[in-house]
């Protein structure tokens, strides 16, 4: 009696969907376009500003430690310009579905003008700045 060889393919994409039908969250690098702003007064107009980001890392349960909710890196320039850590509570987002890409985008859209206004430099160098982004409902 022969035992049969199982093969798997690790270089394979893994699946977007884990057992029970759960969803995975995309951790591939995603890019985002803020329109120019108008002028206003004594303002000049800006241009648009294109931004990158990727999930660092789902919602992390660790015995004896508060739950961490979803962590999103965003960058002017990958690797490049300072790196903007935004953290998100754990109950801004279903508990029991990942966001999509679009609710993702959309909260990482609200969150640039808030981390901005917090002291992110995006055009600067340095150590990653870590934003708390506020629960706000969305619009």
């Amino acid at each position: 009696m022969g035992h049969q060889a199982t093969c798997h393919n690790f270089s394979a994409t893994p699946p977007a969907v884990y057992p029970y039908g759960v969803k995975k969250l995309d951790l591939s690098m995603q890019r985002l376009t803020l329109p120019p702003k108008p002028a206003s007064a004594g303002e000049p107009a800006s241009a648009a500003v294109e931004y990158h980001w990727r999930v660092r890392h789902h919602w992390v349960l660790q015995h004896g430690t508060p739950i961490k909710g979803i962590s999103v890196s965003l960058w002017l320039q990958p690797e490049r310009t300072r790196e903007c850590i935004l953290d998100f509570a754990y109950v801004a987002f279903d508990v029991h579905h990942p966001p999509s890409l679009p609710v993702m985008t959309d909260a990482v859209r609200r969150a640039i003008p808030a981390a901005i206004e917090a002291g992110w430099d995006p055009e600067s160098r340095g150590r990653p700045f870590r934003f708390d982004v506020p629960i706000v409902a969305p619009k």
